[in-house]
């Protein structure tokens, strides 16, 4: 599992990912006396010595940590067949989950928004998911990143997922031939993100949309009016910019790209962000996004009654 190339490791040195993960005996208190419990606990093991706990949830000895090498290997793989371009490595929790993407080229949704189609390599040491790497058309981090990506490539089978067990080392070893059917499957599923570039909208899809994704609260008083006036209004200069013009304004996949981006770029850039992005609340609420937008945009689809949301809604839609 050591076919890594220089630029590879090189950024996960840079990223302080190039750690060791290993199992350790979990104790218990017993009478005051720490007593071995039969479970293991992942701890991170940094090259100077020094170690970190990386979940206090105690294991079984069948789960085995899949090393942050051994995981991008598969990059390094497909290194030895390019020149690859490795644009994002990063991580979340202290290195509990690392993610690492590389461009396998760029697609053309629309006719002029240029998309990029990566592989991406994401793995967790505290047992919250398996061993994944999937290819989408997304970016994590940037203006076009779609965090409903996970979720998405599991409906359209782009994805490969590998649980933390004995087995796993054999079935890296496979992973690369598996990842060519998935890049073909990702091809096919680009076709369900072209239709929404084709799907003309009209305003009163976008106010149905944004209906459904920010509700008015009307408990929430003057201050959260205030804050929720804030958030529609970001949607809507999103919307209106459609990519700095890349994109077709008045289509279903221009109004997804602004309501999911107002959904990542407003969000607390806290610790948990980059796990809130891949796998939490901003994973969740892109994905509604997805399923609204395209409910919304079917043929027939009926308008829900709202005239308190639709005073706010008709005085920001023409400032």
């Amino acid at each position: 599992m050591e076919n890594l190339n220089q630029k590879v490791i090189t950024a996960l040195q840079e990223e302080d990912l190039d750690f060791e993960v290993v199992m350790r005996e979990a104790y218990t208190l017993m009478n005051g006396v720490p007593t071995p419990n039969g479970k293991f606990n992942p701890v991170r093991v940094n090259a100077d010595g020094s170690e970190s706990l990386l979940s206090g949830i105690g294991f079984t000895k069948d789960f085995v940590p899949v090393q942050n090498r051994d995981a991008f290997s598969v990059i390094g793989d497909l290194a030895q067949l390019a020149d690859i371009d490795l644009v994002n490595v990063g991580s979340w929790g202290n290195g509990v989950g690392v993610f690492a993407q590389i461009n396998l080229g760029d697609m053309i949704i629309g006719g002029s928004d240029k998309v990029g189609k990566y592989l991406s390599i994401v793995n967790s040491h505290d047992g919250s998911r398996g061993f994944s790497a999937l290819v989408t058309p997304y970016r994590y981090f940037c203006s076009n990143q779609i965090s409903a990506s996970i979720n998405d490539a599991r409906k359209s089978g782009t994805i490969v997922s590998l649980r933390h067990s004995r087995e796993i080392g054999d079935r890296m070893k496979e992973l690369s031939a598996e990842l060519q059917q998935v890049n073909a499957a990702f091809d096919r599923a680009a076709v369900s993100y072209q239709r929404l570039a084709e799907k003309k909208i009209t305003m009163g899809d976008v106010r149905q949309v944004m209906y459904k994704m920010f509700p008015l609260d009307p408990t929430v008083g003057p201050r959260g009016n205030a804050a929720w006036e804030k958030r529609i209004e970001a949607v809507l200069d999103r919307f209106n910019d459609a990519d700095n013009g890349r994109a077709d304004r008045m289509s279903a996949w221009n109004l997804y790209n602004a309501v999911q981006g107002s959904i990542q770029h407003g969000a607390r850039k806290t610790s948990s962000y980059a796990g809130s992005v891949l796998l939490g609340d901003i994973a969740k609420k892109s994905t509604e996004a997805l399923k609204v937008v395209e409910m919304v945009t079917l043929d027939g689809y009926t308008y829900d009654v709202a005239p308190e949301f639709d005073k706010v809604f008709g005085k920001l839609a023409v400032a």
